[in-house]
């Protein structure tokens, strides 16, 4: 009954709330090894000064990679839509950078725990990226956590389309961290390997223009209606451990 109500109604949402709340500790208690060793190795290191350094110039990367991603997606747009030019141009919103302090422990569900909350603005469906792509979207909040769906999670599919053409497809996770399927593509579509697949926007949950994945292998069987297609993510599923968290226009501006 419980699990009926939490896909059919949001009547649990404030419980599941509470339950990552209380689970938070958890999550930091597990990471605290790791957390531990880096602050030791920082310690013990003569140069720790400049590691924090190096750190924080690491962050400010991702910051900036992440703001630039959209700009090949807005190339392509120029080229095909040239009476476009003296529109509005489409830039990157808000993000805010956060780090993994937990993963799923089974190979089925593909979530991952981050260190910021509804205290730091955030809030279902958002969109989340790594330094070089579409990472997957905030699905459970919690005052100072939330998880996150992977795009490799096979629940998930993301709205997308061929950045060489504007053909629109839908990618779909597999539970494999480097493998993606898009469904119900005619044998008569223009798409090849190599075709680098972006965000495109549609369904209101992704921002447009963001990479998502590259095709890498189309065939037909015979008999079939539609032709097998598989692709790689971009994104560094299994070993991205800093994120950025997208915001919309419309999002609040809350968090400390």
């Amino acid at each position: 009954m419980l699990l009926i109500l939490g896909v059919t109604t949001h009547k649990l949402t404030p419980l599941k709330s509470v339950l990552m709340d209380i689970s938070s500790p958890l999550y930091y208690l597990s990471d605290m090894p790791t957390a531990i060793a880096r602050w030791f190795n920082r310690v013990i290191t003569p140069n720790s000064s400049l590691r924090f350094e190096n750190n924080q110039l690491k962050a400010e990367a991702l910051v900036l990679k992440g703001k630039l991603q959209q700009l090949n997606a807005l190339s392509m747009e120029n080229i095909r839509l040239r009476e476009l030019l003296n529109a509005t141009p489409k830039v990157p919103g808000r993000v805010l950078l956060t780090e993994v302090i937990a993963v799923s422990p089974s190979p089925m569900h593909h979530y991952v725990i981050i260190n910021k909350g509804s205290e730091d603005g955030v809030y279902e469906g958002q969109s989340v990226i790594d330094q070089q792509g579409l990472f997957g979207q905030v699905v459970e909040v919690a005052r100072d956590t939330a998880r996150v769906l992977l795009i490799s999670d096979q629940h998930h599919a993301v709205p997308a389309e061929v950045s060489r053409n504007g053909l629109r497809v839908v990618v779909e996770g597999t539970n494999h961290f480097f493998k993606m399927n898009l469904p119900n593509i005619a044998p008569t579509s223009d798409i090849q390997e190599g075709d680098v697949l972006i965000s495109s926007g549609l369904g209101g949950v992704f921002p447009r223009g963001y990479p998502v994945a590259k095709v890498t292998k189309i065939s037909l069987e015979k008999g079939d209606d539609y032709l097998t297609v598989t692709a790689r993510p971009f994104a560094m599923l299994n070993y991205s451990r800093h994120l950025l968290l997208i915001f919309n226009a419309s999002a609040p501006t809350r968090g400390r």
